[in-house]
């Protein structure tokens, strides 16, 4: 728990005999960090790179820079492929590092960019 606001009433309940307090309180739920390793699956594939979703973070964009060992292809469903025919893909989980993060106050959310360069890094 990070603070607590207040404490309501108790209200007894008439069977049990239990009392329930109504409370409100501010806890933070998730922290990411700046080179923290992630396992999430992929939204959305676009030819500059890739749209990560990762439960209450909507914003993971992987960059085409940051894959350099991946082509993009584009078709029906595109995707990136390495050399070594290991694709990334619409609904795949990936492995990635964060790199960065910001506060975009128009849309109240953070965006983070996210790279595959490290060791066991990518596709799973």
């Amino acid at each position: 728990m990070y603070t607590l606001n207040s404490i309501g009433e108790g209200k007894v309940r008439e069977i049990t005999g239990d009392v329930l307090f109504p409370v409100n309180f501010t806890c933070l739920t998730l922290k990411p960090t700046i080179g923290e390793i992630l396992t999430r699956n992929v939204e959305k594939i676009l030819k500059h790179g890739i749209f990560i979703k990762s439960g209450p973070i909507e914003n993971i964009f992987l960059s085409e820079k940051s894959i350099r060992d991946y082509k993009y292809v584009a078709g029906e469903n595109p995707m990136f492929l390495s050399e070594k025919s290991s694709k990334i893909e619409k609904s795949i989980s990936v492995r990635f590092r964060l790199m960065g993060f910001r506060w975009l106050e128009a849309d109240r959310s953070f965006q983070f960019l996210a790279t595959l360069a490290g060791d066991f890094l990518g596709p799973i």
